[in-house]
């Protein structure tokens, strides 16, 4: 039994981060409806984020305080030959009935900022 403990807990280590329903998930864009181009939606569900040309895989997600508003993640990527590492707050603005309307990303290394809406509400 203790083998198979080990074993389940050596797996649920390899595999990354499993992660929650995060408010932050959804397709994200200045203009939703841009279908082509360097404006198209972000997509953010099942532990990547799609971009534009580059894709990334979240690595680490850290809560910031305790409003479920923010969040400090570490992400690999990849795109256009490259691999390289980021580190982004994403945070989110809520509607009054506490539904996620926009989308904040800091780039924490580079310092840029990008506020993008919400695409797919319901």
């Amino acid at each position: 039994m203790k083998t198979f403990l080990s074993s389940v807990a050596m797996l649920a280590l390899t595999i990354g981060p499993v992660l929650a329903d995060y408010p932050f998930e959804g397709e994200w864009a200045y203009d939703c409806e841009m279908a082509a181009g360097d404006l198209v939606p972000t997509v953010i569900a099942d532990g990547q984020v799609l971009y534009y040309e580059s894709e990334c895989s979240i690595d680490d997600v850290a809560a910031i305080g305790s409003g479920d508003q923010a969040w400090n993640l570490k992400m690999t990527c990849a795109g256009e030959g490259e691999v390289w590492t980021r580190s982004v707050l994403f945070a989110v603005e809520r509607g009054n009935q506490g539904e996620p309307l926009q989308l904040i990303e800091v780039d924490l290394e580079a310092g840029y900022v990008l506020a993008r809406d919400r695409c797919d509400r319901d």
